[in-house]
């Protein structure tokens, strides 16, 4: 296990919004979701492949989680989660479904957690290859870095309170797809972005072993921004810092601009 100490500062009015899944503040949106049925035993049963590339010549090496995947839903059921492992299912359903197709009505994230111990780098694409299973509406798909939370989710979450939330606020948002109700029984494939290019080799580099995605549907698409950097390697959209404003920032008087708090991210 490795561990680092990041400083993210980040604008909360602009960052905070961009990050936001459905369902994590806003009311639930009757069945609109992705990934149905693609559970242990269930019509659209499949794992999730994580399918990387490390350079000209060299052939794609494809991941898959073992099992560690699974859901979590919102407070409607915080006490609720479906994860993989020997006794639990693998069913990854993202996004609002109502009583029309679920027996009760919630929101659901999704996550995956796949091992890195044999890739060695460096990480030039990477794909994560998902069974789109039963599909109902339409909206987008998107992933993040969630691999702080890689531990709890390992063998699957004890205490999925709060889970639902953190999936998709820990890390960079590192990829996204657009998803209809024709994409049913097919497959949606996701191309990680500069970001998550980054954040592998980051791992890689590092010996952490375990990257985590945390997944979530939206409506619209959710901007591809960064508020979570590694230390010493700032968004590459970031903009240089104003002439004083670190001086301000000493003194409190930033105005309307808030950063958090330093956080530690561990990494499993």
């Amino acid at each position: 296990m490795s561990s680092r100490l990041a400083f993210r500062p980040f604008l909360l009015s602009t960052a905070l919004a961009s990050v936001l899944s459905l369902g994590a503040s806003a009311p639930a949106m009757a069945d609109v979701f992705v990934f149905g049925q693609t559970g242990k035993g269930q019509k659209y049963a499949a794992e999730g492949q994580l399918e990387i590339g490390t350079g000209s010549g060299s052939p794609v090496q494809t991941i898959g989680t073992g099992g560690n995947q699974g859901w979590v839903t919102d407070t409607l059921n915080s006490g609720e989660s479906h994860t993989g492992g020997l006794n639990g299912s693998t069913n990854y359903i993202a996004g609002s479904c109502g009583a029309t197709n679920c027996a009760h009505a919630q929101n659901h994230n999704n996550y995956f957690v796949f091992s890195l111990a044999q890739i060695k780098g460096p990480v030039t694409t990477a794909t994560l290859a998902l069974q789109a299973g039963n599909v109902v509406g339409a909206g987008y798909y998107n992933i993040y870095d969630a691999t702080p939370l890689a531990g709890q989710l390992l063998n699957g979450p004890e205490s999925p309170s709060g889970l639902f939330g953190e999936l998709t606020t820990k890390g960079a948002l590192i990829g996204q797809v657009q998803f209809t109700q024709g994409n049913t029984g097919g497959q949606l494939v996701l191309t990680f972005n500069t970001l998550g290019i980054r954040d592998l080799n980051y791992d890689i580099a590092h010996g952490i072993e375990n990257f985590a995605i945390g997944g979530a549907v939206t409506d619209p698409a959710a901007k591809l921004t960064d508020p979570f950097p590694p230390p010493n390697d700032p968004s590459p959209s970031a903009p240089s810092p104003l002439p004083g404003v670190g001086l301000l920032q000493a003194f409190g008087v930033v105005g309307l601009l808030a950063f958090a708090a330093a956080r530690a991210r561990t990494r499993a």
